[in-house]
């Protein structure tokens, strides 16, 4: 017989976890489907009927079971590995009242980018591809205004210094990531660095901002390069929004394209060079426009 496509738009939770899904796989990532059941350590609601004695509590978070599966590959010597979940966290609540449930999604990376290739050489994950795929699942679950800030304690499983949190847009954290410490993870001595991070997924996600198709520009640009020393406890995304502020309706883009330390500069000091592109949809722009704009 003949099938009508549904009316019903999907449930915005659903539509989120989809997308989350995509831009995890193609960022070639595969989805995992740990037990939801751990021990009294991991755990806050305990089950009235376990499955086991040893694991009579549902867990509050995804990211240590995900940890036990790269244990898991480390055992069997895969040294590659990357895994995902998107699962429910349990907490308890008040006297009488049932548990908090929240839904999480966890990852882990651990091993090569990509695999070894003759051309290249092959390299680790390191701290960015962790910092930029936090922004980025950040971005969908929690809006553009979401932003991923260096955490300043290192929550357990994490390794201190190395941890980011995660800020919704209303400056909320609503999860983390970064170097799992070696502590909380098994790892044979030829594993490298394992990176990890979980976040909370919002009760009543708003759907993704709607591509906007524009023409390519019919003027050309102005560009203009910009380095500013700044001390330690200055953030590039500080700048970075001060310069949109200031640089005027003609401001296109603002790219951060160097970072230097080094002998010139006092020791906690460094210097972040920005390129900014200035362009007018009507007409071709005045090297002296360009100017105007960067100072």
């Amino acid at each position: 017989g003949m099938y009508r496509p549904g009316t019903v738009p999907d449930d915005p939770m659903f539509a989120l976890q989809d997308d989350l899904r995509r831009m995890l796989v193609a960022r070639a990532l595969y989805e995992a489907q740990t037990p939801a059941f751990v021990s009294e350590a991991e755990g806050d609601v305990q089950v009235a009927n376990p499955l086991t004695t040893t694991e009579p509590y549902v867990r509050r978070a995804i990211l240590p079971t995900l940890l036990r599966r790269v244990e898991h590959n480390f055992a069997h010597g895969n040294r590659d590995v990357r895994l995902f979940e998107i699962g429910t966290s349990f907490r308890k609540a008040a006297s009488g009242e049932p548990p908090d449930e929240a839904i999480h999604l966890a990852g882990v990376l651990a091993g090569r980018r990509q695999q070894a290739h003759w051309t290249e050489k092959a390299q680790a994950f390191d701290i960015w591809d962790l910092k930029g795929l936090l922004e980025a699942v950040g971005a969908r679950a929690h809006g553009q205004a979401a932003r991923v800030l260096v955490a300043d304690e290192a929550p357990a499983p994490y390794a201190a210094g190395s941890t980011f949190e995660l800020l919704d847009g209303a400056g909320h954290a609503c999860g983390g990531g970064g170097l799992i410490a070696a502590e909380a993870i098994d790892a044979p001595v030829w594993a490298g660095d394992v990176w990890g991070f979980e976040i909370t997924l919002p009760a009543e996600p708003t759907p993704p901002p709607v591509p906007v198709h524009a023409p390519l520009p019919g003027y050309p640009a102005v560009e203009r390069d910009l380095a500013l020393v700044v001390g330690a406890g200055t953030l590039a995304e500080q700048v970075d929004a001060i310069i949109r502020d200031r640089a005027g309706e003609l401001l296109e883009s603002v790219e951060l394209f160097d970072v230097y330390r080094g002998d010139e500069l006092e020791v906690d000091a460094r210097s972040l060079a920005f390129r900014l592109r200035f362009r007018a949809g009507h007409r071709t722009l005045k090297d002296k426009e360009g100017d105007k704009g960067v100072t």
